[in-house]
């Protein structure tokens, strides 16, 4: 499939570099973190308590209020390259929000 111009936009650099910096981050940061516990079975089967307890606190340390301020500073830089009308139905229709009533 070859991209349209119209699937293109402009965006500073400086924005990007800031969107990529928190994702590189995090998804680093993630994978690090996941990989130093070994707290469930192939089948996502919870086995080992204190590995488990483990990984949460190391994912409650690193997502401090200055790693969501860098991502809000990025999805803040990033807002106005979208219409409001795009974005809204991206959020209606497309982000899965994460959401403590399922299972």
């Amino acid at each position: 499939m070859n991209p349209k111009l119209e699937d293109f936009i402009q965006i500073q650099k400086s924005d990007l570099i800031s969107a990529w910096t928190v994702l590189e981050n995090i998804a680093c940061s993630l994978d690090q973190i996941g990989g130093a516990y070994n707290y469930m079975d192939k089948d996502g089967n919870i086995y080992n308590e204190q590995e488990h307890r483990a990984i949460c606190k190391a994912l409650h340390d690193y997502f401090t209020s200055g790693i969501w301020r860098q991502i809000n500073e990025a999805r803040m830089r990033l807002r106005d390259y979208i219409p409001d009308e795009e974005a809204e139905w991206l959020s209606e229709n497309k982000i899965q929000y994460w959401n403590d009533m399922e299972d």
